[in-house]
């Protein structure tokens, strides 16, 4: 019996780590049981919610002032601050630590606390509307993306901003973008997500 135990860890150890390396397997197995969907374009539901979760966030975030200097003002450096910050000593922790750890370009430090990590086979990025200037964001504006890690995560790129409106459309093979499209590109080159 103590064989038969040793075998099923030692095949979970071993799945595991084929999931980890390969995150389109993960993906197509979640698809494949039910426990996530694939959108019209071809990717799962994660990201969208993800980025549902960060729009949420920063209204917290800004109605709440959570960085506690007394402005009422979107957080603009990153994703992981709307996990990390501390401005009383504890983390506020806004969003769930998976999306934080999937901070394509964090500027806020979590060593020890989380590895940085793709959620599912997407990275998420704080960008800049394009009449911005990238020294000095509006603090009344965010945005942010959500793209694969590799082909096999999914062909697609997602978008939000401080409407909540949420966007999608295939990647073509790019690792996300640095600034949120035009009125005019959102309408000739992406899809509005319900």
């Amino acid at each position: 019996m103590k064989v038969l135990g040793l075998l099923a860890l030692l095949l979970l150890v071993v799945s595991g780590a084929v999931f980890l390396a390969q995150p389109g397997l993960l993906t197509d197995l979640l698809v494949a049981v039910g426990l996530v969907k694939r959108w019209g374009c071809g990717s799962l539901t994660v990201p969208p919610n993800a980025l549902r979760t960060l729009a949420a966030a920063q209204a917290e975030f800004r109605a709440n002032d959570r960085d506690g200097d007394q402005v009422s003002q979107f957080w603009r450096a990153d994703v992981r601050g709307l996990y990390s910050l501390s401005p009383k000593g504890e983390r506020i922790k806004l969003i769930e630590v998976s999306i934080a750890a999937a901070d394509d370009r964090p500027t806020t430090d979590l060593t020890g606390v989380i590895v940085k990590s793709p959620m599912l086979g997407y990275w998420f990025r704080a960008i800049r509307h394009l009449d911005e200037d990238p020294k000095s964001p509006d603090p009344d504006r965010f945005a942010f993306c959500a793209f694969p890690d590799t082909p096999s995560a999914g062909p697609c790129l997602f978008i939000v901003d401080e409407t909540h409106r949420l966007y999608c459309t295939e990647t073509r093979g790019g690792r996300g973008i640095e600034v949120y499209p035009s009125q005019e590109e959102l309408s000739q080159k992406w899809r509005k997500l319900p």
